[in-house]
């Protein structure tokens, strides 16, 4: 009994709501063209402020209502407003331009007086003419809002919300270019990354990658290990640095093989590094640890080991004696 009264209460204050509510006519002509003709910023909001919440309470009387959504947008796209929106703006201009059809005569003289307060040569323009310079306007408001605020949430929301927009790919680009900027400040190889992987055919694409391979570089130089160096070569491998890198890695491989002394460490040098620059100085030390091998063996066996790995040193032997 009790959920019954509360769910008639509602009912009762919802039909009161949109009881309340007045004609979009009224609306523009009460409230918003009073907000686009005041002076100081106190009444602007004042206006648009009322005007937005009546033209709501109109959208919830009737929702395809084409005139309360273009008040609705002719309120979210006024500059001087401090509550400005423009994607709301262009949202709702939308939903009115499909449904201009729906224009009474009122309603269009109305839109008339709307388009001449903000440009005095089109007067006695077509409907169809007026919508189009109208929607005209807010889309532009949103395409500069966004390339002069740098706001990636309003390109984004741009995407979402307006697919078919002409200046989609224009807004991608913008989009494109912000988010590289952010990766550019936090300047770690891990945000290049993620902008790399989000943004694979954005303009930025080559330098990004160019400033992501310079710091991969240089933390793989700053740590300086074998290890680090081969993670490079690996992850980057078109990075300019890569030669450099490869030459730095054959030199330290090396030098960790010649220090273990060992013939474990050094045939795996040469099987790891067939082309470097140091193959004869690791081969000639190959032979030298066979040797010292065979003669700490002492075999037979150790030494046809040793003579069938090294047959120009068993050659050069027999020449000698």
């Amino acid at each position: 009994m009790h959920s019954k009264k509360i769910n008639i209460l509602i009912l009762s204050l919802l039909i009161s709501f949109i009881s309340m509510a007045q004609s979009p006519k009224r609306i523009f002509t009460n409230n918003l063209f009073k907000g686009m003709e005041a002076r100081t910023k106190a009444d602007i909001d004042n206006e648009l402020d009322k005007a937005k919440v009546n033209f709501e309470k109109a959208l919830v009387k009737e929702p395809e209502s084409a005139l309360a959504n273009l008040g609705l947008a002719m309120v979210y796209s006024y500059d001087k407003y401090s509550n400005k929106d423009y994607t709301k703006a262009l949202v709702h201009y939308n939903k009115a331009y499909t449904v201009q059809s729906q224009f009474t005569g009122g309603d269009i003289a109305i839109i008339n007086d709307l388009v001449l307060k903000q440009d005095r040569t089109r007067r006695s323009r077509p409907l169809s003419s007026n919508m189009d310079w109208l929607h005209q306007q807010v889309e532009d408001k949103l395409i500069k809002y966004i390339r002069e605020e740098n706001n990636t949430d309003y390109a984004q929301r741009f995407l979402k919300e307006f697919p078919d927009s002409k200046y989609y790919a224009n807004v991608s680009h913008i989009l494109n270019y912000l988010k590289f900027r952010e990766a550019e400040n936090e300047n770690t190889v891990a945000a290049f990354n993620q902008f790399l992987k989000n943004y694979p055919e954005s303009a930025q694409v080559d330098i990004a990658k160019k400033m992501r391979n310079e710091l991969a570089y240089k933390l793989a130089i700053s740590e300086g290990s074998l290890n680090s160096y081969r993670n490079f070569v690996t992850k980057y491998p078109e990075a300019a640095q890569v030669e450099e890198v490869k030459k730095l890695m054959e030199t330290m491989a090396f030098q960790e093989a010649s220090d273990k002394h060992t013939l474990e460490a050094i045939e795996r040098f040469i099987a790891d590094f067939p082309n470097s620059s140091k193959l004869s100085k690791a081969k000639a030390l190959k032979q030298q640890l066979l040797f010292e091998w065979a003669k700490r063996v002492n075999t037979l066996e150790a030494y046809n080991k040793f003579v069938s790995s090294c047959p120009e040193v068993f050659i050069i032997l027999i020449f000698l004696i």
